[in-house]
């Protein structure tokens, strides 16, 4: 699981509490879709890497009342106990709330991808189409340019229409389907995620014709097509991966260490150091329990 952290966390009355900070940042991230970890302090300190100490202090802090909280739900408790009978397992007091908020988020979000993709298409429909048949040839005026240049070469061989059948097949030529890299530096330039191999594969095999028969004349169109329809997206099992990696704890940078120094420790001066610095002390800070006096 993960969970959205709200930049109103280190503003509150938890300010200063770093124990109980770091320890209820983790339980956001590992509680389920209703806000409830059922875990032991143990399995919390294993998962985190963070010790059992500290996570202990944490929810001993999170647990107690607090005037100050900006809810009232719970005398201001940040968890509770979901069974009185054992000493593990916490349920979130205002999960919901903040879940409903970030939903609502994602729901705006995705909302205004609609209405881009919904204007992207009217504005494609409405593009007039570009005639791209060839002219008809006059076949007379071709004879009669044949004859002539065999009236005035007769001692050459009768090449003519081999030159001619040479340019026809250069003027097919520069209609010839688009390379992997074509496609694939057209895709960055829209910034989809249609896979541009299995793009080509896939209309080679037809013989680069529609689904109804019809040859593709403008491979570009047939692209924003996928790119509307969610076709070619990248493969299932990079998409597992990608998955996968989402959920893996993310390491610790020197922006994040900065970001934590300054807000969660007032540690005002971090903002100069250098980000091995910032890492070096934020580690410290949280795993070896050294705190401003």
């Amino acid at each position: 699981m993960f969970g959205k952290i709200f930049e109103s966390i280190y503003d509150g009355s938890l300010h200063g509490d770093w124990k109980a900070l770091v320890v209820f940042q983790q339980l956001i991230v590992l509680c389920d879709s209703d806000g409830v970890i059922d875990a032991t302090t143990r399995a919390i300190a294993a998962r985190t890497g963070i010790p059992i100490e500290i996570i202990n202090e944490g929810i001993a802090a999170l647990e107690q009342p607090d005037d100050e909280s900006r809810s009232r739900e719970m005398e201001g408790r940040r968890i509770v106990r979901l069974d009185d009978h054992r000493s593990w397992g916490w349920q979130i007091v205002n999960h919901a709330q903040y879940r409903d908020t970030v939903s609502k988020a994602d729901a705006r979000t995705k909302a205004a991808e609609r209405k881009r993709r919904q204007r992207e298409k009217e504005r494609d429909t409405s593009q007039p189409k570009r005639d791209t048949s060839q002219p008809k040839r006059d076949s007379h005026a071709e004879n009669v340019t044949v004859t002539q240049n065999v009236t005035s070469h007769a001692m050459q061989d009768t090449d003519t229409n081999t030159d001619t059948n040479t340019k026809k097949k250069k003027s097919v030529a520069t209609g010839s389907p688009p390379s992997v890299d074509q496609v694939f530096e057209y895709c960055k330039e829209r910034k989809n995620d249609v896979d541009a191999e299995q793009f080509v594969d896939h209309y080679t095999a037809n013989g680069w014709r529609q689904s109804n028969g019809n040859k593709i004349r403008d491979w570009k169109a047939a692209i924003r097509t996928w790119e509307r329809n969610d076709f070619g997206r990248k493969r299932t099992e990079e998409k597992a991966i990608q998955k996968r990696n989402e959920h893996k704890p993310k390491p610790i940078d020197g922006n994040s260490s900065r970001f934590a120094l300054v807000k969660t420790f007032g540690v005002v001066e971090a903002r100069d150091w250098s980000d091995k610095q910032c890492v070096e002390e934020y580690k410290n800070r949280v795993f070896k329990g050294v705190v401003n006096e």
